[in-house]
């Protein structure tokens, strides 16, 4: 049986999540993002043929794919169009890494794709088929909203803090206060887990998870002692 973790006891301030100056400044700027609604936007085109179930997009410098963004049990059907939103500055580029698993079980990749502020598009077709029986280990994550705001974004960076990817709130969604959602991880490669989270009321919330190879459940709870303004 699958064990499962509660992990709001690790919720924490930056000096205890050793962060510096830079956790500083990527709470800043996601800060300042907010505040401007200066949020790129990322889209991804589904013309595989095949319905994708879970879809990870971390940086290519990290050794993780983190969290699924897709988030819905209806998956990602051929044909559409999937939005989601990147921390990142107008003149500001990262490269990232897509993988996209479907229904059939079968692996969609792409590398070294660089994404800017602004606006993006990325087509994941057929060519990007790179093994059908490939094998991924998933854990499941579940977040309670108990801040009393409705969560906009809910950033994660694997490994290091500075490794962070898109949104995992789906473009059109909030998890509304005192909600709960679920998402699904790759366990492969991952032991940190880092969440920042920007409410309604213009605050934001910092986790850490310590990623326990023997544990494929975690529950995180953002509450108000997690809030920096």
């Amino acid at each position: 049986m699958a064990s499962t973790r509660s992990a709001w006891v690790v919720a924490l301030n930056c000096r205890q999540l050793r962060l510096c100056l830079l956790g500083t400044f990527l709470l800043c700027g996601l800060l300042q993002a907010a505040a401007l609604e200066d949020v790129s936007q990322f889209h991804i085109h589904n013309t595989t043929g095949e319905t994708l179930l879970y879809l990870f997009v971390s940086p290519s410098a990290s050794r993780s794919w983190g969290v699924d963004i897709v988030a819905d049990d209806s998956g990602l059907r051929s044909g559409e169009r999937f939005a989601a939103f990147l921390p990142l500055s107008r003149h500001e580029c990262v490269a990232y890494d897509l993988l996209g698993r479907s229904v059939s079980g079968s692996y969609y990749q792409l590398r070294g794709q660089e994404l800017c502020g602004g606006w993006n598009e990325l087509i994941l077709s057929a060519d990007a088929l790179i093994e059908s029986r490939m094998s991924m280990r998933l854990g499941r994550l579940t977040v309670h909203n108990d801040t009393g705001h409705d969560v906009l974004f809910l950033y994660t960076a694997v490994d290091r803090p500075e490794f962070i990817g898109p949104s995992i709130l789906r473009a059109g969604r909030q998890l509304r206060a005192f909600g709960t959602t679920e998402f699904f991880y790759a366990h492969d490669g991952l032991d940190d887990l880092y969440f920042w989270a920007l409410d309604s009321g213009s605050g934001v919330h910092e986790l850490r998870v310590d990623i326990d190879t023997t544990v494929d459940e975690y529950e995180v709870v953002l509450h108000t002692a997690t809030r920096e303004r």
